[in-house]
């Protein structure tokens, strides 16, 4: 009670109500609203009684003469004369009063009467403390509720047998589940791919108290994801709290990060070991050639010496692409018709596909938007594609072309981002899981023909051009997916 008078305590029906009935002054109700009605700017009975908590009890108030002009004017509005107020305390400190008379009935109040009232003025004070301190346990509560609920990084705790009791919204992202699916289940259950890990965390648990991992790799839903697991248990160590970090992209990041820097490393050694190779490879070249010449004579030496300018030219061939993939050539952008330019590169393969028994289908969406590329890059992307594709079917089979629009909400909040697709599909055996990653690394290949640079230098074309390249594959064919941004002009955009 460190406010006001009970009729004082705010600005509703009570104060407007006192307001008028007792008068006040414009200087007292500023006095009032300014000083938030602090009980020591008023005089009067009820003040003492919270000021000095002490009972004041008046038999007759119209004989009262320390009456203050406050007091006369509470009393005109109450037309009490004879009534008593308790303070009402909790652990020395006043939170309110309590008032009584026998208005109505007109009796004498007695000191049984005020003992009666001391005991419920106790009880009083014991619920309104009570309800206070229920109230801030409560609005406490809630506030913990709120951090949990809007935290990023996911929280659950588990009891003793293992059961999940609680789970906050970022850990049922996390784990792309619902409460319903995941309360009172018990944790091996749901990371049941993942056993080996819940031990370790079990066995961390009961030796230290607590456990952190990093980078621990799980399997939810058939999706593979990365997460930081902090966990330590609870009162007194039965129960215990898990708290989860989604660093799958973060994770993606750091590696395309350090495959930037490998193949930058890689191109840096490789353009340097090519200009080294490529004098004397040419040198060589031109004196075998010359050789050649001079033995006409001797047809088994010139056959030797044609079959060495072959391998010579190999090497040359292979610098040469060391070479365009460690610095590519720059090249003007325009802007482009993607079927158009599908069509000017399949002639090149149409020899190779009818000598290896392959039918060649296209699916061209019409009417494409045109994309801003360097024509002669993506057409090297394509044919670097597609030449991969006529070799995984030596025995024939079906490649198809295909071109399709489609949209994306930007990552950027630019709103929808339009995508021109496009796929290339094989009827080859497929390329095993392990290896989608790997075969746009430099070098890779398992064509004892090939170079290894066809795929890296297409994946750097299109992440050139802004585009993304997917791999898609199984033992029934592989499906290789360029995507290329369509750049819209403003008006374009706020059509859309």
């Amino acid at each position: 009670f460190d406010r006001a008078l009970l009729y004082l305590l705010d600005e509703k029906e009570e104060y407007l109500e006192c307001k008028e009935a007792f008068g006040f002054t414009e200087e007292e109700d500023r006095l009032a609203r300014q000083s938030k009605y602090h009980i020591q700017h008023f005089d009067c009975i009820e003040t003492r009684v919270a000021r000095e908590g002490r009972i004041v009890f008046i038999n007759d108030f119209t004989n009262y003469r320390q009456a203050t002009l406050l007091d006369k004017r509470i009393r005109k509005y109450g037309k009490s004369n004879s009534f008593v107020f308790i303070p009402l305390k909790v652990k020395e400190r006043i939170i309110g009063i309590l008032g009584a008379d026998k208005l109505r009935t007109t009796d004498e109040i007695t000191q049984t009467d005020i003992n009666s009232l001391q005991i419920l003025a106790n009880q009083a004070a014991r619920v309104i403390e009570n309800t206070r301190l229920y109230s801030e346990i409560i609005s406490q509560r809630n506030f913990v509720e709120d951090v949990l609920r809007y935290m990023i990084n996911g929280i659950l705790t588990v009891n003793p047998g293992g059961e999940i009791t609680s789970i906050n919204r970022a850990a049922l992202s996390i784990l792309s589940t619902s409460k319903a699916d995941i309360l009172g289940k018990n944790v091996r259950e749901v990371f049941r791919n993942n056993l080996d890990v819940v031990d370790q965390i079990r066995e961390k648990l009961a030796s230290r108290g607590f456990y952190h991992g990093y980078n621990l790799r799980f399997v939810i839903n058939e999706i593979e994801k990365y997460i930081n697991i902090n966990a330590s248990t609870t009162g007194g160590g039965e129960s215990s709290i898990i708290i989860l970090e989604d660093v799958s992209e973060r994770k993606r990041l750091d590696e395309n990060f350090a495959r930037v820097e490998r193949l930058a490393s890689l191109g840096r050694f490789a353009a340097g070991l090519a200009h080294e190779l490529r004098n004397p490879l040419t040198g060589v070249s031109l004196l075998l050639d010359d050789l050649h010449d001079k033995l006409t004579g001797m047809p088994e030496v010139a056959r030797m010496l044609a079959m060495a300018l072959n391998e010579i030219e190999r090497l040359e061939n292979l610098t040469n692409e060391i070479l365009d993939y460690a610095n590519p050539t720059k090249g003007s952008y325009t802007e482009q018709d993607i079927n158009e330019l599908i069509d000017l590169t399949l002639p090149f393969i149409e020899k190779q596909c009818r000598q290896a028994g392959i039918n060649v289908q296209k699916t061209l969406q019409p009417l494409l938007p045109p994309v801003r590329i360097i024509p002669d890059k993506i057409r090297q992307a394509l044919l670097n594609i597609l030449i991969n594709a006529i070799q995984a079917m030596p025995e024939g089979g079906r490649l198809s072309v295909e071109t399709k629009l489609s949209e994306a909400a930007s990552n950027k909040g630019e709103g929808v981002v339009h995508w021109i697709r496009i796929i290339i599909t094989d009827d080859g055996p497929g390329i095993p899981s392990e290896e989608h990653e790997k075969v746009f690394e430099p070098f890779f290949t398992k064509n004892t023909e090939g170079t290894g640079l066809g795929l890296s230098t297409t994946q750097s074309i299109v992440e050139e051009h802004g585009g993304k390249i997917k791999i898609k594959s199984s033992s029934k064919g592989t499906s290789f997916i360029i995507l290329l941004q369509v750049h819209q002009s403003k008006k374009e955009k706020d059509e859309i």
